[in-house]
């Protein structure tokens, strides 16, 4: 059990550091996932069958927008935990004065902060792009199928 001030400190820097890297690892699966979804549906679908080709111009975009939604619901819940550690810091920490003694458990320096919002920005991008496709196929525009 943590004891002095910045024991308790270095647990909840812990768990930050934690959900930051978990958010990596899920944008980096976002990133691995699109491009085998975007090899299946250009290498695939257009010399697919009529009815297999359909089915798979449909169902890759379809997969791509859960798993994108997935990870951005995760990014979602990874910064509720790290707001949840930083107010639990001020628990354990009790009085600003002995706070301010303690390092800062957020950066305020723009280029962090921008390397937060790419994760959003990527899985919302990601959003969008399997959304655009999924309703492109499903309204039958033929972007990729032949028949």
């Amino acid at each position: 059990m943590p004891t002095t001030d910045l024991d308790k400190w270095q647990v909840v820097r812990a768990k930050i550091v934690h959900e930051d890297s978990c958010i990596q690892q899920r944008v980096n699966w976002l990133l691995a996932v699109d491009g085998f979804l975007f090899i299946g549906l250009a290498a695939l679908a257009p010399y697919a069958p009529a009815p297999i080709g359909r089915i798979q111009s449909i169902a890759l975009p379809l997969f791509g927008l859960l798993a994108s939604a997935f990870v951005f619901a995760g990014l979602i819940a990874a910064n509720q935990a790290i707001a949840t550690a930083i107010e639990e810091l001020k628990l354990l920490v009790p009085g600003s004065a002995a706070r301010k003694k303690l390092p800062s458990l957020r950066s305020t320096d723009p280029a962090l902060t921008l390397g937060r919002v790419s994760s959003w920005g990527v899985t919302i991008a990601s959003i969008v792009m399997w959304l655009v496709l999924f309703l492109l196929f499903i309204s039958g525009y033929p972007l990729l199928l032949k028949g």
